[in-house]
This record gives structure tokens, C-alpha cells and sequence, in this order.
């Protein structure tokens, strides 16, 4: 980031801690002593400061599996890698009767790429920055930059592993008619080419209602949403694309048995893809594209293991129907698989088991996922275990580690070559929240 820029976000910093104010809902908040508790209160306004600092080292190991760059899937194409990176965020919330205000800092960067030979700048940014208006009624508005996460985060999440993150430019209208439903209207832009009026610009927006019945002792949250998502880029180019989406998730409970599923389908237009096709395969086609997740667990004292099944919808023979599942905005490392081999959720099939637990002072969870490619023929792409475990040593600082095995299948690969090689991940992180 150039110095003016460096500028122009210290600048905004400081005229939102003037006026207003984050907190992340990861982040430790410090409560104020009692007299600027006092003072606070007289003046109306109700302060809330956090700052977050999480270092992390993630290596890679074998993650070509055997194979020729050009011949590997699935991955992130390196076979070793290191990274450490860290990530840093100052925000401050304020709310004085209805409004509301939230901003927050945020600095990322891999360790070493500062100064050096090459006197490089790591990036700084205003991650959220954003206000609210709440009528204390039905309805509270918000405009600015925040995220949008709902649910099990499967179709719109926030990411909270990566350490960038992801937030939208926009506006949203929540309603509350009763206690237990609540819909969010949202529009907002995502991508903005800079190139002429809308030229290349990106847009979601949608309704997302959630109810949670205190009528129904069984059921925990019923979610029912639709979206639309945009990309304004050239007619006949790749990056052109209009995507409808509707689905549902519900959660539901008996006893100690717990249960989800979600669901969803997506129709409208887009540029169909090929492997080994740069761009376009053709002209636009109509999207049919599902998938589906469900999940079982049962609570076992401090223990709960699980199963689930999940497909999304891959490409068939076609080419006026493009039936790829196009996974939009979800935190995937959370579902399938923390090495992120598979990468998007779509033509592929998963079967997962595992166990949570809480034990000895920190949370642990040990998985097992094994994947099927779908199209063109169903084919196994290869089995993942994961190992992760976080341990809070203090109310201000937490550490986790994890590792993972990925025995790959012939799916992996895009020739008749096989895969022969274990792929290994593992991480160590700290969090310290002030």
C-alpha cells in the first residue's frame, strides 16, 4: 500500500474512534475501569475496544502427490510450502442510543515480507468499518462494510481461518416481525474493476430469514434464503455470470441427538468451463446446479461424534446445461477438509465422520473425510484425516495446532498417472486478545 493510502486508512481510524467504534466475535473485550464507566455513561455512549493478534507457522509436504505440476487436480499446486503469517486487528464500538458504530483495523502479512532487500509494505486495511441504526422496533438498518455470515457459514461466511478474511461494501435492512424470526435484506458490491461505469463490477444480494422456535421443543433453527449473484463483466467473456440461488437449513434435536441439513439449487446464466479450456468453453449456458450437506451427531458428555454425507453437482455432457455447483461465498476449510486440497464444493461427494470434544482445558476435533469425484465418471479423489486442537492457557491468550493426512486416489490426478505420495499439513498458531 502506497504511503498515501497508508494515510488516508490511519485517517479513517481516527475519526471512527472518535465518533464511534469493533469488536470481533473472536476478540477478548476490555471492559473500561468504573470511572470511564461513569463517564461513558453520562456522556451516552457505550465503548467497546478489542485488539487481536494471531501469529501462525502452516507448512506443506508432498502436495503434488508423485505427479507433474500440470497433472495435479486438487491442491494448491506447491508441493512444499512454509508460510508464517500473522494477522492483527484493532477495532473499537460505540453505540449511543440507536446508532451504532463499529471499525476495525486490520494488518496482514507473511513474516519477512517487510523492509528487507526489497523494501516491501505489508498491507494494511479497514477490514470493518460500518454503522446501525436500530429503531429498538422491527427494523434496524446498517451501511458501511461487514460481514455477512450466516448459518453454518456452508453458502456465506466469514472465513475466520484465512487471515485476510472476508467483509462487502453495502447495505442491509434487518426485520424482526416477532421474537424468534428475523430477515436480512442485503446488497452490496464485492468487486469493483474501476474500468468505467459497472464495467467488470461484481454485486450479491439476497434475503436471508432465520427462525428459531421456542414453541417447538425439537427443532433449533429453520433458515430459509435466496440469492443473487452478479458478476457484470463482458457478454461473451469468462468472468460474465448471473446466478439465482435458493435453499434452506434446519437444525433440529432429541435428547442428546442432534441433526442438520442444508440444502440448495441454483439456476440462471454462465460461462461454461472445461479443464484445460482458458476462458469460455462456449456461449453462456443455463445453470440446474445443487447440493446438499447433512449432518448427525450425539452428545456424549463432553464428547460428540458425528457423521455427515454431502454432493454438490458437477458438469455432465451438456453443453447447454451447466450443472457445476458453484459454491459462492462459504468458510470451506470448515467443512471440507482443513488442508483445503479439495478447495470449492462442487463436483464432489463427501463422507465424513469424526468426534468433538472438550477436554483438559481446550477443544479438540478429529475427522475423517473421504472424497468421490462425480463427473464425468465417479471416481475416488482420496481420504483425509484431521487433527486439531485449541487450548486457552489464559483469559488473554489461546494456542492450537493441528495436522493432517491425505491419502490421494486417482481422482487427483487429470492424466492415467497415479498418485503415490502422502500429502502431510500441519500448523501451530497463537491468539492473543486484549
Amino acid at each position: 500500500m502506497s504511503k498515501r493510502g497508508i494515510a488516508a486508512v490511519a485517517a479513517l481510524m481516527a475519526v471512527s474512534l472518535a465518533v464511534l467504534g469493533p469488536t470481533t466475535a473472536e476478540a477478548q473485550q476490555v471492559r473500561p475501569s468504573q470511572g470511564e464507566a461513569d463517564e461513558a455513561e453520562e456522556a451516552g455512549v457505550d465503548w467497546q475496544w478489542d485488539l487481536r493478534v494471531r501469529p501462525r507457522l502452516e507448512g506443506r509436504f508432498n502436495h503434488r502427490f508423485g505427479l507433474e505440476a500440470d497433472e495435479v487436480r486438487y491442491g494448491p499446486g506447491t508441493e512444499h510450502s512454509d508460510a508464517f503469517s500473522q494477522q492483527t486487528r484493532l477495532g473499537v464500538r460505540a453505540t449511543r442510543g440507536a446508532l451504532t458504530g463499529e471499525a476495525v483495523a486490520q494488518h496482514t502479512a507473511l513474516w519477512g515480507v517487510f523492509g528487507g532487500n526489497q523494501l516491501t509494505m505489508p498491507p494494511l486495511n479497514l477490514y470493518r468499518a460500518w454503522l446501525r441504526y436500530d429503531t429498538e422496533g422491527p427494523v434496524f438498518f446498517d451501511i458501511g462494510r461487514f460481514e455477512l455470515a450466516y448459518g453454518d457459514e456452508r453458502v456465506l461466511g466469514a472465513v475466520g481461518w484465512s487471515q485476510v478474511g472476508r467483509a462487502w461494501d453495502g447495505m442491509r435492512v434487518g426485520i424482526r416481525p416477532v421474537d424468534d424470526i428475523q430477515v436480512d435484506l442485503f446488497g452490496a458490491r464485492y468487486d469493483d474493476a474501476q474500468a468505467g461505469f459497472l464495467s467488470g463490477d461484481s454485486f450479491l444480494s439476497g434475503a436471508y430469514g432465520m427462525w428459531e422456535p421456542e414453541a417447538v421443543d425439537f427443532l433449533d433453527a429453520v433458515d430459509l434464503y435466496g440469492l443473487y449473484d452478479l458478476q457484470w463483466g463482458d457478454p461473451e467473456g469468462p468472468e460474465r455470470r448471473q446466478i439465482i440461488m435458493f435453499g434452506s437449513r434446519v437444525a433440529a434435536g432429541v435428547a442428546d441427538l442432534d441433526a442438520t441439513v442444508e440444502g440448495g439449487y441454483q439456476f440462471g446464466l454462465r460461462c461454461p468451463i472445461e479443464e484445460g479450456v482458458d476462458g469460455c468453453a462456449g456461449p453462456r449456458a443455463d445453470i440446474r446446479a445443487y447440493f446438499f450437506d447433512v449432518e448427525l451427531g450425539y452428545s456424549l458428555n463432553d464428547f460428540r461424534p458425528f457423521v455427515g454425507f454431502s454432493q454438490a453437482s458437477g458438469d455432465d455432457d451438456d453443453p447447454d446445461v451447466a450443472r457445476s455447483y458453484t459454491q459462492l461465498y462459504p468458510t470451506g476449510h470448515k467443512w471440507l477438509g482443513f488442508m483445503d486440497i479439495i478447495g470449492p464444493r462442487t463436483n464432489i461427494e463427501e463422507i465424513r465422520a469424526g468426534v468433538n470434544f472438550n477436554v483438559a482445558g481446550g477443544a479438540t476435533i478429529v475427522a475423517i473425510h473421504n472424497f468421490t469425484r462425480l463427473q464425468p465418471e465417479r471416481e475416488r479423489v482420496g481420504t483425509e484425516l484431521n487433527f486439531k486442537r485449541f487450548m486457552t492457557l489464559s483469559e488473554a491468550f489461546t494456542i492450537g495446532l493441528g495436522y493432517g493426512l491425505f491419502m490421494p486416489g486417482p481422482g487427483v490426478s487429470t492424466t492415467d498417472a497415479d498418485p503415490n505420495i502422502l500429502a502431510h499439513w500441519g500448523f501451530v498458531q497463537a491468539v492473543g486478545s486484549f
